[in-house]
């Protein structure tokens, strides 16, 4: 009987440490997601200034 419960103990570990692991990669790509979406939206506006014939375009944050 013992046998059981420490294979079962093991697969909880295992599924804990597997759903730890998918936590962080979502977590890993909304980050990266956020910092593309800030990236195309500093670019943007950058474009936007140049387009408007202005000489001295700088990006201040938000």
């Amino acid at each position: 009987m013992r046998g059981w419960i420490s294979e079962e103990e093991d697969e909880r570990a295992r599924q804990t440490t597997v759903n730890l692991l998918v936590v962080i990669v979502c977590l890993l790509l909304i980050g990266a997601g956020l910092y593309l979406v800030e990236s195309i939206h500093r670019a943007s506006r950058i474009q936007n200034c140049f387009e408007a014939a202005r000489k001295v375009c700088s990006v201040s944050p938000r």
